[in-house]
């Protein structure tokens, strides 16, 4: 179950291992961490740090979305799993593999936009998106043969 907490005045904390949701002092509803898939803020509200420390330990994402509708930030419980990738990643960028590997998401990328340009353009022939997708083209075949 998503909850999104929208409004002022709105605030999550926690009452015994439950998530409780309140507006001013009243209570609107309570709900098991078990059962909530993410939390989105909008606008304002607030979240206690008991609140926040149950929200982690579910591994719960919490998502704060401003006025304007971006995101002001996202906060995710760190896994051990995580960690363990980031060290592969830097063992792999100091070796040749990472090269490779780089190279790939960095041609995968160009092949993306260009795609993208391309289809988005189908109905408005643009001359100068024209231009930029021969110079794509251009991009990826010296990316290819670059060693």
């Amino acid at each position: 179950m998503k909850i999104i907490i929208e409004g002022y005045n709105k605030s999550i904390h926690k009452k015994s291992e439950l998530l409780q949701i309140k507006e001013k002092e009243d209570e609107i509803y309570k709900i098991t961490p078990r059962k909530v898939t993410d939390i989105t803020l909008l606008a304002k509200g607030y979240v206690t740090f008991d609140a926040l420390t149950l929200i982690s330990k579910h591994n719960i994402p919490l998502i704060s979305i401003n006025k304007y509708g971006q995101i002001e930030y996202i906060l995710t419980n760190p896994h051990f799993d995580d960690i363990m990738l980031r060290k592969q990643q830097y063992k792999t960028s100091e070796n040749y593999n990472g090269v490779k590997i780089s190279k790939e998401i960095i041609k995968s990328k160009i092949k993306n936009q260009y795609s993208t340009i391309k289809t988005l353009n189908k109905t408005k022939k643009y001359s100068n998106v024209q231009e930029k997708q021969k110079q794509i083209k251009e991009n990826i075949k010296k990316w290819i043969n670059l060693k």
